[in-house]
């Protein structure tokens, strides 16, 4: 499924950027928030497939993942930082 596609980076950029988004992924994957970790980790295993094959589909798609799992982790910890609120 995965091969040489619309490549639009240099390498290093690639390599530099699925490296950045990769460690934000993982560090969401860490996090104890309940079936909130299989959206990142799966954003983790497209960014690898793109940079193995260098596809700009698999890279495309693992990024915005990765930012839908962005969001999700953040509308998460602001639905919690209400509740703690309006309860004080």
């Amino acid at each position: 499924m995965a091969c040489p596609r619309y490549w639009v980076l240099s390498q290093k950029a690639a390599e530099r950027t699925v490296g950045v988004g990769c460690l934000i992924m993982s560090v969401f994957v860490l996090l104890p928030i309940p079936f909130a970790n299989a959206l990142p980790a799966l954003s983790v295993i497209m960014l690898a497939f793109s940079l193995g094959e260098r596809d700009g589909l698999w890279l495309l798609g693992g990024v915005l993942i990765g930012l839908v799992s962005i969001t999700l982790v953040f509308a998460i910890f602001a639905a919690g930082a209400f509740t703690v609120l309006s309860f004080s």
